[in-house]
């Protein structure tokens, strides 16, 4: 027979939690089990011996499904709904209503149930009964958490590049000597500009939206990147490497010749930062750095660190490479 493992908020006995989980459990989940021919089983009735951890993890890696209960977002239930997201096999999930559905779960349709109302109650048999049936029409088509996140990583499309530009020094030459060298990067990087406003005055600051002229996959974009990382490190050594692309070296070196004299720059070229500071005495250094996706997530939310050159090396904790 199949097997269905139920997760659930439970409680103590006695306790609101417990009675609510057994009148979903009595009314709504077992009536659609039972009638698509699935034993179920929750934690509480697991009567092996034995540790019940280990057979807690037993049904959530071996049960061809799983239904798990959000309601009142339990530690216990998304810690295994975690698990069995990870296993990758079907799992549906349901919800009192008036619960909110947690932000990562809200591409899964969620099953809202109202079990102080007979009609709510008898519609999320319904609902439920439904969804079994479609994930038994089609056993490959749930994809869960985690390998939704690898199917998006390896999917190739047309990546989407913000790049990012401050200049300390508003001089028009040394600003379109360093447009040029961007340009340069961009064409070396194989990128199309979809967006490309003036830059602003004061010192010198632009954007660009790019995207990638052919279709990438995520491992295959941060590669490309790694590449620029290595030459721009070879070109602040003043090193040649064999294996860094040549394109790549020219529009480096053209990119490090155009800041040269400007004392601050940055430049974020994706998750490729580059920044150079010059200190008191008046000696320069060039920082450059393949940034974790928190540190994208705070530049997403705050560009304007990048006109602060010194602040960058500070709030994203970057260290010096090589001095100039």
């Amino acid at each position: 027979m199949k097997s269905c493992f139920i997760v659930s908020p439970i409680g103590e006995l006695g306790s609101d939690t417990r009675k609510r989980a057994d009148q979903v459990l009595r009314y709504i989940i077992r009536p659609a089990l039972d009638k698509a021919g699935y034993d179920s089983v929750r934690a509480d009735e697991i009567s092996n011996p034995g540790i019940i951890t280990t057979q807690i993890l037993n049904h959530l890696s071996d049960s061809e499904l799983v239904i798990a209960d959000l309601t009142g977002h339990n530690p216990n239930v998304y810690y295994e709904l975690g698990i069995r997201h990870a296993v990758g096999k079907p799992i549906i999930h349901i919800i009192e209503k008036g619960d909110n559905i947690p932000f990562d779960l809200a591409s899964f349709r969620t099953i809202v149930v109202d079990h102080r109302d007979l009609d709510s109650a008898e519609n999320a048999k319904v609902a439920l009964e439904k969804a079994i049936y479609a994930l038994e029409s089609s056993p490959n088509s749930f994809e869960g958490l985690v390998q939704a996140a690898n199917s998006k990583r390896e999917a190739k499309e047309n990546q989407p590049l913000s790049i990012r530009a401050y200049l300390s020094d508003d001089d028009p030459e040394k600003a379109e000597q360093f447009a040029k060298a961007v340009t340069l990067l961009k064409e070396a990087l194989d990128l199309v500009v979809v967006e490309d406003p003036p830059a602003e005055k004061g010192s010198w600051w632009k954007s660009w939206v790019t995207k990638t002229n052919q279709a990438l996959s995520e491992p295959e974009m941060a590669e490309r990147l790694r590449k620029a990382e290595r030459a721009i490190e070879m070109q602040a050594l003043h090193k040649v490497q064999s294996e860094v692309d040549k394109n790549q070296a020219q529009a480096v070196s053209a990119l490090m010749s155009s800041i040269e004299s400007v004392p601050a720059a940055a430049i974020q070229v994706g998750s490729l930062l580059i920044v150079k500071t010059t200190n008191d005495q008046g000696v320069s250094s060039i920082a450059v750095r393949t940034l974790t996706q928190n540190q994208l997530t705070l530049l997403e939310k705050d560009p304007n660190i990048l006109k602060t050159p010194g602040n960058i090396l500070a709030a994203l904790s970057i260290n010096e490479i090589a001095e100039s």
